[in-house]
């Protein structure tokens, strides 16, 4: 096997592209005002793929990722 991704931050959801090509996934921690930060990144399966981070809008929250 091989290592897909790595991340600092727990994740809170995954999902894998039909075609199998990319992930999507959501990271999640507290801040220093104990209000939940969440980020989702989508990343392409080739070697050496960096992930890539989607903007959510303010207050915009997303816990399950799909294609």
């Amino acid at each position: 096997g091989r290592t897909v991704l790595e991340t600092e931050q727990p994740i809170g959801g995954l999902a894998v592209s039909r075609d199998g090509t990319r992930i999507a996934y959501v990271t999640g921690f507290l801040d220093a005002r104990r209000r939940a930060r969440f980020s989702l990144m989508v990343q392409p399966l080739a070697a050496g793929a960096a992930p890539m981070a989607i903007v959510l809008r303010e207050g915009e929250h997303v816990l399950s990722p799909a294609f």
